[in-house]
């Protein structure tokens, strides 16, 4: 071999293992967020393998690994498709998954379009060079690939679930799959509540108000130095400061809060509609309303969310978003009128109303008027402005609902309790907030009881799981059950011991301790 040819063969070498030593990384970062050796070392072999089979790696690999790209916008925050992914992507509509696109840093897409551009060079180069890898390292490559495969279970089970590109495909059929049997077990199912006692509470309207995406420590009324929420701050009412939503995101969250769960361990598996808090206040005798500035469906007409097929268990149901445009944008302060009315012309039943928000959700931009009306000039941007803004927007619409019910109960005598917290919180990221399972605070929430009677402002310091969500409705309503063995004090200063979370999706456990997450303090802009 001639000096020119042995320096043409190591320029070629070290040209084809520099890009796949950059795709291997580029891919690896943007299906899980950061880079992980393990996946990292993964998916730089399967790569030199499928790079040796010319017409395999033309025809499949490549245009496989392309399509994976697309991916990475939403992988980079949120790792690899697991069902509470797919199944927010399918109950997300058109309006709210433009505004999700909206709110993707613009190089996220670019390292995509890097990404693909780094493939095809590869393959150019080994088209043009016919540079094959040697037949002995390939040899290598593969028993070290499989005997790892043979020897750890769980190895083979991260190639079938994590490992791109073939772990992205497996993973998302599979978890589409699981959503789908999910859903169909919203379309038809039975009550199985069974009541032991209704209890007298002393109230004839109660009022539960869902927030979105709204995370505690943005409330003046949970310390935040500006003042987001001034009729919270010094309303008569019980607060507690400790309440921990069961997932990150709405359709995993909300969905555990609205039905029973007896058990933590299996909440990743199904929502159990046939014990949710719509039909318990329906069988007890309760007038059931449910007001929505939420989606009916989702992605399609097939696709309801979870919150929307419990709320439509309702004996009525308003829709924003269906009788007025197919627009997320409608402000939360037009369900004021809908509650006027369902308030004062229903009789003189109990009366169970519930009021779903749009809240906070992101982008904040999009739920509020006049955004330089609150506060201008926060350090990490328009984006974290709109967020104050949509806070206040929030309690302003609070205060209202209590002026209503404070009239209701002048004219008729009528006692009422308000019942406010939100499915999920934030994380922070530079000039954006996100959904963000790696964070205490993308759990952490608001919760508040405020009562016609009550007399003080208290504030509980405790750490309680709104898994037991529906136990404490039912205590609220003064509904006892057989399904319920024992009652769930929401206000014990005691917190819950080892409370656990659906989470982080960048690593494999769908359940994580709430006290291993990371602190993501609140950022002050007055500082």
């Amino acid at each position: 071999m001639t000096f020119k040819a042995s320096q043409n063969k190591l320029i070629h070498i070290i040209t084809f293992y520099t890009l796949a030593l950059l795709i291997t990384g580029f891919i690896t970062f943007g299906t899980i967020g950061h880079i992980k050796l393990r996946h990292f070392i993964y998916n730089f072999i399967i790569f030199i393998v499928f790079s040796y089979f010319n017409k395999i790696n033309k025809y499949l690999y490549i245009p496989l690994l392309i399509i994976v790209t697309f991916y990475f916008p939403i992988g980079i925050d949120y790792g690899i498709p697991n069902s509470h992914l797919i199944s927010s992507l399918l109950y997300t509509n058109v309006d709210e998954a433009i505004g999700f696109m909206n709110n993707i840093p613009l190089y996220y897409f670019l390292l995509s379009i890097i990404t693909i551009f780094l493939i095809i060079l590869n393959y150019r180069f080994l088209y043009k060079t016919n540079y094959r890898i040697n037949k002995k390292l390939l040899y290598l490559l593969l028993i070290a690939l499989l005997s790892t495969m043979i020897i750890d279970k769980a190895t083979r089970a991260r190639f079938f679930n994590s490992y791109y590109p073939f772990g992205f495909y497996y993973s998302t059929y599979s978890n589409f799959k699981l959503a789908q049997k999910e859903y169909e077990d919203s379309l038809n199912f039975k009550s199985e509540w069974q009541i032991k006692k209704i209890n007298d509470t002393g109230y004839n309207n109660f009022v539960l108000v869902i927030g979105e995406s709204l995370r505690k420590d943005y409330l003046s009324a949970y310390g935040y130095p500006i003042k987001t929420s001034p009729f919270l701050n010094n309303i008569n009412g019980t607060f507690l400061d400790g309440l921990i939503a069961p997932s990150y995101t709405t359709a995993a969250s909300l969905s555990r809060m609205l039905t029973l769960n007896n058990s933590i361990e299996n909440i990743e598996i199904r929502i159990n509609y046939k014990e949710n808090i719509i039909d318990l206040a329906n069988i007890a005798g309760f007038e059931t309303f449910w007001l929505s500035n939420q989606g009916r469906y989702g992605s399609s007409i097939n696709w309801s969310p979870p919150a929307s097929v419990i709320g439509k268990r309702s004996k009525y149901t308003y829709f924003l978003q269906t009788h007025e445009s197919n627009s997320n944008r409608i402000r939360d302060h037009r369900l004021l009128e809908p509650f006027k009315n369902v308030l004062n012309n229903n009789g003189n039943k109990k009366k169970f109303i519930i009021l779903h928000l749009m809240g906070s959700h992101l982008p904040a931009c999009d739920r509020v008027d006049n955004i330089e009306s609150f506060f201008k000039g926060h350090p990490n941007g328009i984006q974290y402005e709109c967020y104050l803004q949509s806070v206040n927007e929030t309690d302003k619409l609070l205060k209202s609902l209590y002026t209503e019910l404070k009239l209701k109960e002048t004219k008729s005598g009528e006692k009422f309790t308000l019942m406010f917290f939100s499915d999920h919180g934030q994380g922070q990221d530079n000039e954006r907030l996100r959904h963000n399972g790696h964070v205490k605070q993308g759990y952490e929430v608001p919760f508040v009881i405020i009562n016609s009677d009550d007399t003080m402002h208290k504030m509980i310091k405790a750490q309680h799981s709104g898994i037991n969500m529906v136990s404490i409705l039912a205590n609220w309503l003064g509904v006892e059950t057989y399904n319920i063995p024992n009652k769930y004090n929401i206000f014990s200063e005691e917190s819950d011991s080892n409370i656990t979370v659906l989470g982080n999706t960048s690593n494999l456990s769908k359940i994580v301790k709430f006290k291993d997450l990371k602190d993501d303090k609140v950022i002050n802009p007055l500082q």
